[in-house]
Formats: C-alpha cells, sequence, structure tokens
C-alpha cells in the first residue's frame, strides 16, 4: 500500500463545535470523532473531549477573552447546548486534545490515512487543518462530504434522498451521529434503487 492510499476498510466521522466559521479567528470548543467500517457502522463508541480556553491573563491560553470571538447567536446555540459552562469546567487544552484524537485515530489505522466522512464538512476540515494539525495529518486528502453526495444525487438523477433529521444539540457527538443517519440513509436509498433495477 502507498503513502497515497486511504485505508480500505475504515473511515472516520468527525465534527466540531467552534467560536464561529473562520477557523483563523475562530477557536475550536468541542471535538468529536468515531472511527467506521464502509458501511458506517462504527467500531466504537469513538472520542468527544471539550476544549478549554482559560481566562486573560493564564499563561498557557491566549489573553484575550475566548467568549469574545462569537456572536450572540453562538452564545445563544452554545448556552442552550450546555457547552460554555463545560468549556468553562474544561482542562484540556486544544494541544490535548488534537494528540488524544490523532492517537484514537492511530489505534485504528495503524499509520494509514482515513477519508474524512461528514456534513458540509468544508468548515470542519479547514479547522482541523488550522487548529488539529495531528489528527489532520492522519486524514486522506479525498473526503465524503455526504451533503454533496446528496445534492448531487438529487440534481442529476432526481433521486430523492428519505432525508435524516439534523441533530438540534449543537454538540460534536450528536451531529457525528446524525451524519452516520445521514449516510445510511443515502447508501440504504441506493441498494434499493440497485435491488429494483435487478428485478426489473
Amino acid at each position: 500500500m502507498s503513502s497515497c492510499d486511504q485505508h480500505p476498510s475504515l473511515m472516520v466521522c468527525i465534527d466540531l463545535e467552534t467560536t464561529g466559521l473562520d477557523e483563523q479567528a475562530g477557536l475550536v470548543l468541542d471535538v468529536a470523532a468515531r472511527v467506521v467500517t464502509n458501511d458506517l457502522s462504527p467500531v466504537d463508541d469513538g472520542i468527544s473531549l471539550v476544549v478549554a480556553q482559560g481566562s486573560p491573563g493564564d499563561s498557557i491560553f491566549p489573553v484575550f477573552p475566548w467568549r469574545d470571538r462569537m456572536n450572540d447567536f453562538v452564545v445563544e446555540m452554545h448556552t442552550n447546548s450546555g457547552l460554555i459552562a463545560q468549556v468553562d469546567r474544561a482542562s484540556l487544552t486544544i494541544s490535548d486534545v488534537d494528540a488524544r484524537i490523532a492517537a484514537y485515530l492511530e489505534l485504528h489505522a495503524d499509520g494509514v490515512p482515513l477519508l474524512l466522512v461528514g456534513n458540509s464538512i468544508t468548515l470542519d476540515r479547514n479547522f482541523l487543518r488550522e487548529h488539529l494539525p495531528l489528527t489532520f495529518a492522519k486524514l486522506h486528502h479525498r473526503s465524503v462530504d455526504l451533503t454533496s453526495v446528496e445534492l448531487f444525487l438529487a440534481r442529476y438523477s432526481g433521486l430523492d434522498i428519505d432525508r435524516v433529521a439534523p441533530s438540534t444539540g449543537h454538540r460534536a457527538m450528536d451531529d457525528v451521529d446524525a451524519c452516520l443517519a445521514t449516510g445510511r440513509s443515502i447508501g440504504d436509498t441506493l441498494q434499493a434503487v440497485l435491488a429494483a433495477v435487478d428485478r426489473s
């Protein structure tokens, strides 16, 4: 297997909760990852970690108040989900979280790059590259964006995917679960179409 090959039987679904949409100005607050097989069956419960942000003057954190990075909508969203309270109690730095997520991926993939699976994953991939470089290095350069697959199937063939309700919890692991449910719905629809073709 060459260094350019992705893992043949495993992928990883990763989701992030952040302070905003700009990976350079924003901060990562919540990270969840779950390694899955090619049919999107989880190999385990995955890993979910909250990132501490500290306070002004803390020597291991930036000296600016992290909450100032969020607009009112994001503050309300992360308050309602309980994430802000968890961030205030957290003790892991972003480097700690990066190392733990990378170790989780390495445990399963043994150095072979994993395809990243997700819904509208450009933001997640950008934040991973900017803030979690050890984790990003475990990923293949290609991704499986399930939202794009669904849109393409609808536009190209008119195939109607039975949509899965998106997560409303706005927590990383909730979104991982919703992503995998979406992927399985797409796969089930395609299998049903292929079965119907075979019967005709």
